[in-house]
């Protein structure tokens, strides 16, 4: 079976869009840094270096907007750190 080359266009157009989408955005793109912010923030977590935690958690930011995640783990480490009125 042949397939139209318009189609293998157009898969490869969808893939590129869900993986990178416009400027980095994509699905798939953000969830790759979500998870790889929170790995490093996790492990500076497990290693008692909550400061360092929180420096980390910074990542989990999606450019300048707080996502949930961030919101979470940020408070979670200034608990940690005794600042408990900016948690």
């Amino acid at each position: 079976m042949h397939l139209n080359p318009l189609l293998w266009l157009a898969v490869a157009l969808l893939v590129y869009f869900l993986i990178w989408g416009r400027k980095g955005r994509g699905a798939i793109a953000r969830g790759i840094r979500t998870t790889t912010a929170m790995k490093a923030a996790i492990a500076a977590y497990r290693a008692c270096d909550y400061a360092a935690a929180l420096q980390r958690a910074e990542g989990l930011k999606d450019g300048a907007a707080k996502t949930p995640e961030y919101c979470f783990f940020r408070g979670e480490m200034l608990h940690h750190l005794g600042q408990l009125s900016e948690a």
